[in-house]
């Protein structure tokens, strides 16, 4: 499959995910070692026409730019109002003034951080590469904590009012104000050793590719290496011997761990068994699959 060249002048198409899809696209991920995994989110291709463009907006998440086609000029600016274009069902700023502006060509790499307005404007047929660096925010990481933290065996303690008005009792004073910080903030004090595990599995849990959309049937691969983690894989590991995959927590030895979420593969089975203990679960869980089969999805395409 190929995305449409699109040579009429004004014209955009957008596909995310390509990298679950295509392996061929993920390797681009290679050169993002100096990231953690469970950062990168997706890469994401936009094929545009002479003066494509999807306007100027704001990315809440990290991304760079890669330009893999034609040329793009890229207008940006990191004070813009806020107020959005209510002609357009994107989210595009009404009044953007550039800042600063550059002509990136193929093989060029363009950094934008979050909150940073920014506008392409595909000056031929072009087609650029978004890799997105995407972290669940404060109130996402919140909303984790508590369903983990409601789901412990040991019982929390509940507010209490300790002191009340009898005539005035229900309303919420100083008293009971600073009754329900102290008893929140004792609920979130975890040792290093349940938080490391609690964001482990949550950080590789965030946003994870629909296994529904998967391409890669465990049952046909060979259990062999080489072997290859699914794309769209979210990898972690701790000093505690840990690894993390797709919000599993698993026993590991640490270099063997550093090896996995550096590589994101098996080029022969480990010799210490712990480490091929891990590799058969992996395989028998559908994560690590025959690199052959990866191979053959982007012959078969």
């Amino acid at each position: 499959d190929e995305l449409p060249r699109l040579d009429q002048p004004y014209q955009s198409i957008l596909v995310q995910d390509m990298d679950k899809k295509y392996p061929q696209v993920g390797k681009l991920l290679c050169a993002f070692h100096f990231v953690p995994n469970w950062l990168l989110d997706d890469i994401m291709v936009s094929q545009a026409g002479p003066g494509g463009s999807v306007g100027p907006h704001v990315d809440a998440f990290d991304v760079f730019l890669v330009q893999a086609e034609g040329n793009r000029r890229w207008e940006i600016a990191g004070s813009f109002q806020p107020d959005l274009n209510e002609d357009f069902e994107l989210a595009v700023l009404r009044n953007f003034k550039c800042e600063v502006s550059c002509l990136v060509e193929p093989g060029d790499v363009l950094y934008i951080p979050a909150g940073v307005a920014h506008h392409g404007i595909a000056q031929q047929i072009s087609q650029t590469w978004s890799v997105g660096l995407r972290a669940p925010s404060s109130a996402e990481l919140m909303a984790e904590l508590a369903g983990y933290l409601s789901e412990k065996e040991r019982s929390l303690p509940r507010l209490n009012p300790e002191q009340y008005d009898p005539e005035r009792a229900e309303r919420i004073d100083q008293k009971l104000l600073q009754q329900t910080r102290r008893l929140l903030s004792q609920a979130v004090q975890l040792d290093n050793e349940e938080l490391t595990a609690w964001l482990g599995r949550s950080l590789t849990a965030y946003r994870q590719w629909n296994p529904e959309l998967d391409i890669y049937d465990p049952d046909e691969a060979e259990i062999e290496p080489p072997l290859t983690f699914l794309p769209g894989t979210r990898l972690a590991w701790s000093e505690s011997g840990l690894l993390f995959v797709n919000g599993d927590q698993l026993n590991c030895p640490v270099d063997f761990a550093m090896e996995l979420c550096t590589t994101g593969s098996v080029e022969a089975w480990p010799p210490d068994p712990t480490a091929r203990a891990l590799v058969e679960h992996l395989i028998e869980q559908g994560e690590l699959v025959a690199a052959a089969a990866t191979r053959q999805t982007q012959v078969d395409e």
